[in-house]
């Protein structure tokens, strides 16, 4: 006999909530400089900004990381734990990376 799968309720959209930017920054290459992704690298939507318990940062404050800059490296933003210290660890900075992002989809969309 074969089980059904589990059937799970779509998420309600909230505040902040743009899933054409994040689909957008998705098929952008990897903000970190030097960083050797490809078209073979998974490239995600990585938040930044303040946080709370259980809540992320509007999508607007996303940038393109791939895998090992956003979850799994040495150095990626989840293993550091703080937007600073991704910062420091990668000579970036991320307020005007994520004007210029934004500034550049918002041109696209027009």
């Amino acid at each position: 006999m074969k089980r059904s799968p589990i059937k799970r309720k779509p998420r309600r959209p909230k505040p902040g909530d743009d899933p054409k930017y994040l689909k957008w920054i998705r098929e952008q290459p990897c903000v970190v400089p030097g960083c050797a992704g490809g078209w073979w690298r998974h490239v995600e939507a990585a938040h930044f900004g303040q946080r709370s318990i259980a809540l992320k940062p509007p999508d607007a404050q996303a940038l393109p990381l791939c895998a090992s800059h956003h979850r799994i490296g040495p150095k990626a933003h989840h293993v550091l734990g703080s937007d600073k210290l991704f910062e420091q660890a990668h000579g970036i900075n991320l307020g005007e990376l994520i004007a210029e992002h934004r500034a550049r989809y918002e041109e696209q969309k027009q």
